[in-house]
């Protein structure tokens, strides 16, 4: 594929994040209801909340992982393969070490499970099998993982995002077949995610050999040197997740300490919707980071601020299109995708959760900024610094308030916005050399696409009133377009509309 353009390579790495993002919905859809039935609304929480504890210690191994895209694909592009070999086997043995180093201090972790969190006795056993197996499937994870910066380095993300929606099929079947033959059990899951994780690794090794096989794993490649160049500038990214684990990760897990794991389950549940949003509008911007890092390498600043300002433009027409529909008819979905649970209490929590990417849509490829020029220290002692304001917040409401659970949902999406507006905007322009304020359009671009889109939203549910699956699904469908358009119209520029028109 490296024949495409870059507008069309932009183009097809866009549509197959949008298609791996929405099977992931439409999987979810059907698998997640499926799940509360079978296991209950609690053990549904542990499910996220194994899944936390697995990112937790993913910070050890993004000090090393976290910018090795960088690194290798700057070599690659001035025609150094010597020097990216040696990255990528260096990150190789690397996770090798990490994996042993921490076998042990997770075991006891695991076997002594109950005296960290909350556990009812009928689920100890299964949930304690959960975190071993979750923990297993991540380290095997990030093992394997210096083969997915194949598709970063070769500006060829679509590849991994059609890889994540057959493996998102892959999970959906092994988890169905567990649940309806065998007696259900909470760490199905896990089992489903180990055979995901075994699917990933053949599709990045395979797309490895083919796009990049000069690159090898060889012994006398190892480099101390080379691996302490990727440590020092990961280790801000290892911090930056850390600050980002006090923003968001840390919410299940107070819920269980301080409320009780029922609640644990129900905040995990109306997170299940804003984590998938969430991670569209990442996967939309991410799409951008290849060539914009490929732009840098080649000293070629003079087009980066219009190749963000249209990547802020796409991130805004299309990431606040299910934003604001899911604002607009939350509780409708709810109610019947979940008819046993509280609907007006799952929309308000998941408005709380996401509110604040409804504002910060059009400004997610900036975050790209940080890595590419290799800034990613200060951005981490700003997220640490909010994840700190954060947990402090936190605790003061529940201690002070009756707040409870909202408050866990709704603090971080407030101090998010603020940071943005007061850190990460005015600094990643800094460090292009640009105004303070010249990437502020993206906050308008959001406001602009998300207020379109939720009046037209209200102006259907007016129209139609949905009260069943067919209904809420042609108001979704109508929304959709009608906002598609809408936004198209008001974001884009004429010139720009009539290239959309003509491609």
């Amino acid at each position: 594929m490296k024949e495409l353009s870059d507008k069309k390579r932009i183009a097809l790495n866009l549509a197959a994040a949008i298609c791996a993002s929405f099977t992931t919905v439409c999987i979810g859809f059907f698998l997640l209801p499926f799940i509360v039935r079978t296991i209950g609304i609690e053990a549904q929480g542990f499910l996220q909340l194994a899944s936390n504890f697995a990112s937790w210690a993913a910070l050890a191994t993004a000090a090393i992982n976290s910018m090795a895209g960088r690194f290798i694909t700057i070599a690659i592009q001035q025609n150094d393969v010597e020097k990216a070999g040696k990255y990528y086997t260096s990150l190789f043995w690397g996770n090798l070490f990490i994996f042993a180093v921490f076998l042990l201090p997770i075991l006891l972790f695991v076997l002594n499970l109950e005296k960290v969190i909350n556990v009812p006795a009928h689920l100890l056993f299964d949930v304690k099998l959960l975190f071993a197996l979750v923990f297993i499937n991540f380290f095997l994870s990030n093992v394997f993982s210096v083969w997915s910066n194949t598709f970063y380095i070769t500006n060829t993300p679509y590849w991994q995002s059609i890889g994540n929606a057959i493996s998102t099929l892959i999970r959906a079947a092994a988890i169905f077949v567990l649940f309806s033959s065998l007696t259900a059990k909470v760490y199905y899951s896990a089992l489903a995610a180990l055979a995901v994780t075994a699917f990933n690794a053949s599709w990045g090794l395979w797309h490895k050999n083919k796009l990049l096989p000069e690159l090898k794993v060889k012994r006398f490649l190892f480099s101390l040197a080379h691996l302490r160049e990727l440590f020092a500038s990961g280790i801000w990214r290892s911090l930056q997740s850390t600050g980002e684990m006090l923003l968001y990760g840390l919410n299940l897990l107070v819920c269980n300490l301080l409320i009780n794991p029922t609640m644990m389950g129900i905040l995990a549940l109306s997170k299940t919707i804003p984590l998938v949003l969430a991670d569209l509008n990442w996967q939309i911007a991410t799409t951008f980071a290849p060539q914009l890092t490929i732009r840098f390498a080649k000293g070629d600043k003079g087009s980066i601020l219009s190749e963000l300002r249209r990547a802020c433009k796409i991130n805004a027409i299309v990431g606040t299109i299910p934003l604001a529909g899911f604002l607009i008819f939350g509780k409708e979905f709810f109610t019947l995708w979940v008819p046993n649970q509280d609907a007006g209490l799952l929309q308000t929590l998941s408005v709380l959760a996401c509110f604040g990417l409804l504002l910060v849509s059009g400004l997610q490829p900036i975050g790209n900024v940080f890595a590419t020029v290799n800034k990613v220290r200060p951005l981490a002692l700003s997220v640490i610094i909010s994840g700190i304001i954060n947990v402090a917040a936190i605790f003061a409401f529940l201690n002070f308030t009756d707040l409870g659970v909202y408050a866990i949902a709704g603090v971080s999406t407030v101090i998010t916005i603020i940071r943005h507006i007061f850190y990460t905007i005015p600094a990643a322009a800094r460090y292009l050399g640009f105004k303070w304020n010249a990437f502020f359009f993206g906050f308008g671009y959001s406001i602009i696409g998300s207020l379109a889109v939720s009046a037209i939203g209200f102006a259907v549910k007016l129209a139609i009133k949905p009260d069943d699956w067919l209904s809420l699904i042609a108001c979704c469908a109508i929304t959709g377009i009608i906002g598609l358009l809408a936004n198209t119209f008001i974001i884009f520029s004429k010139d720009e509309r009539e290239r959309i028109w003509r491609r």
